[in-house]
């Protein structure tokens, strides 16, 4: 059974990402240092959680606002004990964690286009991944350009892509939106005048797409 420190590090999480995210970032966080949620302390805990953890999550959200909720969710681990809990419905709820976002400068108004060669090598690296439903490439003005694999139609695609572009300008200078929902997940990626939209299952690993997206970015 998980202990205190590893439900407690949980229900941080949840307040930046969703419940399966957190699950599966902390899992694969700490079997990658060969411990467990039954024997991880609260003073390794804060360390994951201020290094891998945090390297993982700052492609997704703005850095400043996520540096400051992880730090002061590693203040309150660091205080815990790793005795085994008696089971969640025992443990007092952590404080609240809030989400500062702090704006950052004005992008240009003028981006460079990706050729049309470079946006079929990001739908065919995506669409290769392992629990990759579909993929996308979305003009700023709802149009579908290129599209591969099958889940959802189009045109509700192309409404859930501008709905991202909407949240990610009201942002400020950020590059990525993530949904997590119970039946799958959605990214959208900033490409020049385009957005690449992936769509898939709830087992997909959040590592992997962005590990292609850094890789495919990289090779531009």
């Amino acid at each position: 059974m998980p202990n205190e420190v590893y439900l407690r590090a949980h229900h941080g999480l949840t307040s930046l990402v969703s419940a399966k995210a957190a699950t599966r970032l902390l899992d694969a966080t700490l079997r990658s240092r060969r411990h467990s949620p039954e024997n991880v302390d609260g003073e390794l805990m804060s360390r994951l959680l201020l290094g891998p953890i945090l390297r993982e999550l700052e492609s997704i959200l703005p850095q400043d606002g996520l540096r400051h909720n992880l730090g002061g969710l590693a203040q309150q681990l660091r205080r815990l004990n790793a005795a085994p809990s008696a089971g969640a419905e025992a443990l007092p709820l952590p404080e609240a964690i809030v989400y500062f976002d702090k704006s950052a400068p004005t992008l240009p108004a003028a981006l460079p286009a990706a050729s049309e060669a470079a946006l079929e090598r990001f739908v065919l690296a995506f669409a290769h991944l392992d629990h990759v439903r579909q993929v996308a490439v979305l003009r700023q003005g709802g149009e579908i350009i290129l599209a591969r694999g099958e889940g959802v139609d189009l045109a509700t695609l192309a409404r859930l892509g501008l709905l991202g572009l909407k949240l990610l300008s009201r942002s400020g200078r950020l590059h990525t939106y993530y949904l997590a929902h119970s039946r799958g997940q959605l990214f959208l990626f900033s490409l020049g005048v385009d957005t690449i939209v992936v769509v898939g299952a709830p087992e997909l690993t959040i590592g992997a797409v962005l590990a292609t997206y850094a890789r495919l970015k990289e090779e531009l």
